[in-house]
């Protein structure tokens, strides 16, 4: 029954993707979340954090939403660990027949949002000790030189490790990043957009380079 289940979720797994609605609401959820950091209202831990000089404005990729879907589509149980990309991954489990996957976008956000309140933001230095420190994935989100992001999601079916069947649902969003980011700080503290990158203007009412 257990090997049954098993290929059940790798040859099984719906082919479901967010819909245009979807992404609208993951775009606008993450770009939501950089102006609370760029405007100076963020909290990490209940620990007020600066403003942002830099906080660019994304942009929706549909080459990294199909990398993305491609990913969560092999209903991952790790990182993919590809190179000159962010990755932020979600997993979420559903008893119910789910036939519209696009609530777990922003299920997805709202857990990676929550590493913050969860573990803090000690240093904006993003290195090694932070990357393992449970921000992993909320950190995607507030990079403030990252230009783009793109999102898939799937339902693989019923996980055999769990007794009672419930349905394993993978998010996955992939980042245009330009550099590797461990060693680089997650965004420049000062005036909000006092200093936007690569000809970008101040959105006001924001405070995201756009």
């Amino acid at each position: 029954m257990k090997l049954l289940l098993l290929c059940l979720a790798v040859f099984g797994a719906s082919s479901a993707q967010f819909s245009p609605e979807g992404t609208s609401m993951i775009l606008n959820g993450h770009n939501d979340f950089r102006s609370t950091i760029a405007m100076g209202w963020f909290t990490a831990n209940g620990v007020q954090q600066p403003s942002a000089t830099d906080m660019n404005k994304l942009i929706w990729a549909d080459v990294l939403a199909s990398e993305a879907q491609d990913y969560s589509s092999s209903c991952p149980s790790d990182y993919s660990g590809v190179d000159n990309r962010g990755e932020a991954m979600y997993y979420a489990w559903s008893t119910d027949n789910v036939d519209n996957l696009d609530g777990f976008g922003l299920d997805a956000l709202n857990d990676w949002e929550q590493e913050f309140n969860n573990f803090g933001l000690s240093s904006l230095l993003y290195d090694q000790a932070a990357s393992q420190s449970g921000i992993r994935d909320g950190v995607q989100m507030a990079f403030s030189t990252t230009t783009s992001v793109g999102c898939g999601v799937t339902n693989c079916g019923p996980d055999p490790d769990r007794f009672d069947q419930a349905n394993k649902i993978i998010v996955v969003c992939r980042y245009g990043i330009q550099e590797d980011q461990i060693g680089l700080n997650i965004y420049e503290a000062g005036d909000t957009c006092s200093n936007c990158n690569n000809f970008l203007m101040c959105d006001n009412g924001s405070g995201l380079c756009a």
